[in-house]
């Protein structure tokens, strides 16, 4: 689910809102879920290390 939130917001262009809407997530969720999968996504970038969950 996060993985589909992450496409519908980057490659879709829509809001977390209207991709909430989409995969049928209250927004907040769509938001919390969101800035952990960014910050996952940070963090294996710095250290290099593969990512799991998205």
């Amino acid at each position: 689910m996060t993985r589909g939130l992450i496409e519908l917001v980057y490659w879709e262009g829509l809001t977390l809102a209207q991709a909430a809407a989409v995969v049928g997530i209250p927004a907040s969720t769509a938001r919390s879920r969101y800035a952990k999968a960014k910050e996952r996504l940070r963090d294996a970038l710095l250290t290099g290390e593969p990512t799991r969950g998205f």
